[in-house]
Parts: C-alpha cells; structure tokens; sequence
C-alpha cells in the first residue's frame, strides 16, 4: 500500500488535483494556492473556489472524478475505475492514475489534462492516455529509406 497526499482546487464544473508525496509539499502547495488552505479541512474563497487537502491510502490506482455532487478521489483498481466511470455516462468526467509519479496532476473540466494519466472518460468514451505508447524508439527517416 501506497500513501500519498493531495490538494484539489474546484469550482462548479471544473476541478483539479495534484498529487505530492510528503504532507510537507501539500502544504506548501496548498497555501500558494489559498493561504488559508489546511491539510484535512474544506476551505472556500472570495472566488467561490474550494480546496481539499488530505491524503489517500492506495494499492492498485486513484481515481478522481467530477459529479453532479462535487468531486472525489477514490483508491480503485481499473477495472472498476472504469465501471465506475461508464456508470456515471453524461453525469460526470473521471481521470485513472495507475500510481504514483512526481509531478502529478490533472485538470477535469471541457478538456481532461494532466500528467501521469493512464486514461480519462469525458462523459461519452474512455480515452487511453497516448503517453502510455509501447513504442520505445522512434525510427528516423533514413532507417525508412535504407537500402541494402
């Protein structure tokens, strides 16, 4: 099992989280973003946008989704992840992460971005992440036009 920290920022129909490894990180984070931000405590403000700050236990995956309640991030493993998230159909966007990579993030809103995504369902389909590509060297032009 895995431990991780996070600071979520939202709005109504968009929202976004970071991922960080130590409570430390979050927190620094948290506060650039709203000085008031506290690691366990919902905070909202003048803007109207709220920050959550806390920490998730994992052993497969994280999913984070928007719904018609607000956001969530929950410890999944993917094939329920995607279950979960084809059950949602127009109501809501979810993004998978597989583990945990340095620098994670991702943004749900019009269009789903992030790093360390393995894939994203956008209220319509599930789109593999195009980072995720089994292509390990690109051939050049000249291995193309080799002759022998």
């Amino acid at each position: 099992m895995a431990k991780l920290f996070y600071v979520i920022n939202h709005n109504e129909g968009e929202g976004g989280v970071d991922f960080f490894k130590t409570e430390k990180e979050a927190l620094a984070h948290g506060k650039e973003q709203f000085e008031q931000f506290e690691i366990g405590k919902e905070v909202e403000d003048e803007d109207g946008n709220t920050y959550i700050g806390d920490s998730l236990t994992f052993k497969k995956g994280i999913l984070f989704s928007i719904e018609e309640e607000g956001v969530k991030i929950q410890a999944m493993e993917d094939a329920d992840a995607r279950k979960y998230s084809l059950d949602l159909e127009e109501m809501g966007s979810t993004v998978f992460f597989e583990g945990f990579v340095k620098g994670m993030y991702c943004i749900i809103g019009r269009n789903n971005t992030g790093k360390g995504m393995k894939w994203d369902y956008d209220g319509d389909d599930i789109n593999e992440s195009k980072s995720n590509s089994s292509l390990k060297f690109v051939k050049t032009f000249e291995s193309f036009t080799r002759t022998l």
